[in-house]
């Protein structure tokens, strides 16, 4: 157990295997929970060795009607660890339920046994999965309270509560509100394990996670490499599918700074771990070629780019749908977009197709978006902000899409209210609230923008500049803000400050984008066509 704590699990395995071999020499009936027990330590060392299935052998033996409830209890709780890692969240959930409640019901366990609040973070964890972030608040709060009143803030455990709620947290795009916990996690972890502690990779993992939501793209990719670069050199190096999700991850942030190749070849590695280890229409696939369909776009492959988001439409309707219908409807809806956007109604979609361009706005799709999200603005609560501020920021986007401009501003004006009203209000971090708003008035000048009206959008995209310089990390909409600002200005036939813009969006956008990038490359060119003039 001591080797296993500190990491070294083939160790720690020797010394079970000794034990199971020394009681098994004994009489098989005085020993039978010691034995029970031995199989159950080998169970939860293969699992952290990345031997999942040796793993479940072991634990079902430690499992039978003669088991004490502690030792089922700790069974239980290991298959479930087991479950969750391969993202079966539902066998997960069974299992640390089972646990649970012999911890509650016949051990009868003390209200604040460090025991119960690794149960209730367990739960809680799945239920962030499962998207059921009032069953994952409840039971990870439970976790927090017995955690704080009945042992040291320093425990492992508690650390891992602080990654489930930094979890949570960014699965609401509450990001900052995500890194204050996670870092509180890394803290911890650092101070108790090795550097090559497979702990400290998930909290990395999670850590950039929370930078990618917030657009920091330098951070995001640091930690993601951090965290892969651990795992590898840790105990559990053999965890393919750990190392997969990790990589897929780091393949999202390289398709985000504009690194199509690179992203590819990191994408084509988690693939081929998974179709190796998972099964045939697990839930894990559905994401993978959604990134892969994101890639060929980038590339301007659309054909391929269709074809996978098929593939993930296909995955999703036997493995998604079943559980998470809005997810499903949100995959669903992605193909049916790109369809009509590409190839128009009426065109009929062909894997043969080539020299595709993209058609027009397509009215029909604008109106049901629409639709949908004023039913959907009906259903949330009015403390949902920052989902109520993104659904009418969508609003926004579609009617200035259509060229209704005073439907656009009506839906802008709801925005500033809310801005106005909360300001200073506990329900949101006010960072949050003014990143949310950063994007709205750029969203707003590009309005004024459109009609010519100058004058007003470069004092909005000026509101926006001045929210996203307040920020404590930059944004990466900086760039495109401060390039605005220059193609306004150059509208007003002041080239001097055009010019200047245009270099401080060219400055922002290399410290996040390679040179081929196609942002970078739209800012020097427009550069390159004013100094012809100067």
């Amino acid at each position: 157990m001591i080797s296993r704590d500190k990491g070294d699990y083939q160790t720690s395995l020797k010394y079970h295997e000794l034990a199971l071999k020394n009681f098994n020499q004994i009489n098989i009936y005085d020993q039978h929970d010691n034995i029970c027990f031995q199989y159950a330590s080998l169970g939860s060392t293969y699992h952290l060795l990345g031997n999942n299935d040796l793993a479940l052998k072991y634990l079902t033996m430690a499992i039978n009607d003669k088991s004490s409830p502690s030792l089922l209890s700790l069974a239980y709780n290991q298959i479930g660890i087991i479950y969750r890692g391969k993202g079966e969240f539902r066998l997960a959930l069974e299992y640390f339920q089972k646990t649970l409640n012999i911890e509650e019901e016949i051990l009868k366990t003390n209200k604040y046994a460090p025991v119960l609040a690794t149960m209730h973070n367990n739960i809680g964890e799945i239920y962030v999965h499962l998207d059921d972030d009032d069953n994952a608040i409840k039971h990870l709060n439970q976790a927090l309270e017995i955690r704080l009143k009945g042992t040291v803030s320093t425990h492992t455990d508690l650390a891992a509560i602080y990654n489930n709620l930094g979890m949570l947290y960014n699965n609401k795009n509450a990001h900052r509100k995500a890194l204050e916990m996670l870092e509180k996690a890394l803290e911890i972890d650092t101070n108790l394990f090795d550097e090559n502690h497979e702990s400290l990779s998930v909290t990395h993992y999670n850590i950039s996670g929370a930078y990618l939501g917030m657009g920091d793209l330098a951070k995001a990719v640091y930690h993601s490499e951090t965290a892969l670069r651990i795992q590898l050199r840790s105990q559990a190096r053999d965890d393919q599918l750990i190392i997969s999700k990790y990589q897929l991850h780091l393949g999202r942030i390289q398709l985000e700074l504009g690194n199509f190749t690179k992203a590819l070849k990191i994408a084509e590695k988690a693939l081929n771990i998974q179709l190796k280890y998972l099964p045939d229409n697990h839930r894990d696939f559905t994401y993978t070629y959604l990134l892969f369909s994101n890639i060929h776009e980038k590339e301007g492959n659309i054909i391929k780019a269709i074809e996978y988001l098929e593939k993930s439409e296909d995955i999703a309707r036997i493995s998604i749908l079943p559980y998470n219908r809005a997810e499903y409807d949100r995959i669903q809806l992605e193909l049916k977009t790109w369809k009509t956007n590409y190839f128009g109604n009426g065109k009929k979609y062909s894997r043969s197709s080539k020299n595709i361009t993209c058609a027009s706005d397509n009215t029909d799709l604008q109106d049901c978006l629409i639709s949908n999200h004023l039913q959907e603005l009906e259903k949330i609560s009015p403390l949902q902000l920052q989902k109520r501020i993104g659904l009418l920021h969508s609003l926004v986007s579609l009617y200035s899409r259509k060229e209704n401009y005073p439907m656009a501003i009506k839906y802008l004006d709801r925005i500033h209210s809310i801005y106005t009203e909360h300001i200073s209000s506990a329900l949101i971090d006010r960072q949050e609230l003014e990143d949310l708003m950063a994007g709205v008035y750029y969203s707003e000048s590009r309005i004024y923008y459109r009609q010519k009206n100058w004058i007003m959008s470069l004092n909005i995209l000026n509101k926006a500049l001045d929210l996203v310089l307040k920020q404590d990390t930059e944004n990466q909409m900086l760039a495109e803000i401060y390039y605005a600002i220059g193609l306004t200005y150059s509208h007003l036939f002041d080239l001097s400050m055009a010019i200047h813009n245009v270099q401080l969006a060219v400055q922002t956008a290399r410290k996040y984008f390679s040179n081929d990038h196609p942002s970078l490359e739209k800012y020097l060119t427009q550069l390159s066509i004013w100094n012809v003039r100067m």
